[in-house]
């Protein structure tokens, strides 16, 4: 795996708000709250119109305005997160550089499927800003890696801090000591790395990257990244439960899950051990394994929590269409948000999927398994608008 140094554009100072999470993890309500910052990155991430001209106009406006600066010297970002989960403070540390992903070479893998839809439309975006505007997230297994990135932060200061509405806070120091960027260059270059989040991003980039010529096809042969270590305790990954739009009979339902499955009705559980089903309570599924197996046709590395959720309860034990799936499941990755949503009449049932084990999700990928969409969501998510990754001729 081969990272790179860069100069990235950063906010200045006269820039407030300008960061936000992902742009595939905004609601409508966050993105209306967010846009309310003439400088947030959604104005660049979530554009209105479809030709993406308002985007494109708006990002070369703050480098006229001089609110998006270029750095002045090569750089990478270590980025320290701080926040709490299950009532315990958590940290975690990554790096944000350009990585090589343009002739592929193996080093990355993805662990989701892409869909054309999706991939066009980022690809689309980012030829029109000529730019990379928020990183993928990337994950590697050295473990000299990240006790680089912990000895930088605590030698040095901040450069940056941003704390974010949902409680996580961000320090960014900038590292532009070309021994450091040696050593943690080094650190990598052996490994090979799993794709967290950004699979339409990393695949829209490598298509660019194909299209172009010259200094054009350079740009878009690397990728703005953030690379975390999948030893970081800080580093989890949770499921993403199904809601669904569409009425359901749960009586039958159950009954077509008892072949499959030992189903217990459970108190509201503070963590998920099992996936479980809520409409008018809670439904712990223990799944046969055995039976899963023989029934499906699939082997061991199938049986995780999100290709259950899909083909067992949505397309055997609900009868759904593809099309149906498509329409009325709502993905949320926020259990208590998923449950309100039934409570409140917006969902019929909630399918909540619980967290992954790590070791279990390495070994699955690192065997090149791909998984179904919306098997995993990584937390914290590295926030966007921190730096961007554009091409210097448009932006002259």
């Amino acid at each position: 795996m081969k990272i790179f140094a860069f100069r990235p554009y950063i906010f200045s100072g006269e820039a407030k708000d300008y960061h936000s999470p992902p742009y595939d993890t905004i609601s409508k309500e966050m993105e209306t709250e967010l846009k309310k910052s003439p400088y947030n990155i959604t104005h660049v991430t979530l554009p209105e119109k479809e030709d993406y001209s308002d985007a494109q106009s708006t990002l070369r406006s703050w480098m006229e305005k001089g609110i998006l600066k270029k750095a002045q010297e090569d750089c990478m970002v270590i980025l320290s997160q701080e926040f709490r989960y299950d009532d315990h403070d958590q940290r975690r540390y990554g790096l944000m550089a350009l990585t090589q992903v343009f002739p592929a070479d193996g080093s990355i893998k993805p662990h989701e499927r892409t869909f054309e839809g999706p991939k066009k439309q980022r690809l689309n975006l980012m030829a029109a800003l000529r730019c990379q505007p928020e990183p993928i997230f990337l994950l590697v297994s050295n473990q000299n890696f990240l006790s680089l990135i912990r000895k930088h932060v605590e030698d040095h200061s901040p450069d940056v801090e941003i704390e974010e509405p949902i409680g996580v806070v961000n320090r960014a120091y900038f590292v532009r000591d070309a021994q450091t960027i040696e050593l943690l260059t080094n650190s990598v270059g052996q490994d090979n790395s799993i794709v967290a989040d950004g699979h339409h991003r990393l695949a829209a980039t490598i298509e660019l990257a194909a299209l172009s010529e010259g200094k054009s096809k350079e740009f878009w042969s690397r990728c703005l990244s953030y690379i975390c270590s999948v030893s970081d305790s800080g580093l989890l990954i949770g499921g993403i439960h199904r809601c669904l739009e569409i009425p359901v009979d749960l009586n039958a339902l159950m009954s077509r899950l008892n072949d499959l499955f030992t189903v217990e009705k459970v108190e509201n559980p503070k963590s998920l051990a099992d996936i479980t089903i809520y409409a008018n309570g809670f439904y712990a599924l223990k799944p046969n394994k055995a039976k899963i197996l023989e029934t499906m046709g699939w082997n061991e590395d199938q049986v995780y929590p999100a290709l259950i959720a899909r083909e067992v309860i949505l397309k055997r034990a609900l009868s759904l269409e593809e099309s149906q799936i498509e329409v009325g499941v709502k993905y949320i990755h926020n259990s208590d948000e998923a449950i309100r949503g039934v409570n409140e009449g917006k969902f019929s049932m909630a399918i909540l999927l619980p967290s992954w084990d790590k070791e279990t999700f390495i070994k699955l990928i690192m065997k090149g398994g791909l998984l179904t969409q919306k098997s995993t969501y990584f937390y914290p998510k590295p926030p966007s608008g921190l730096v961007l990754n554009c091409y210097e001729e448009e932006a002259a």
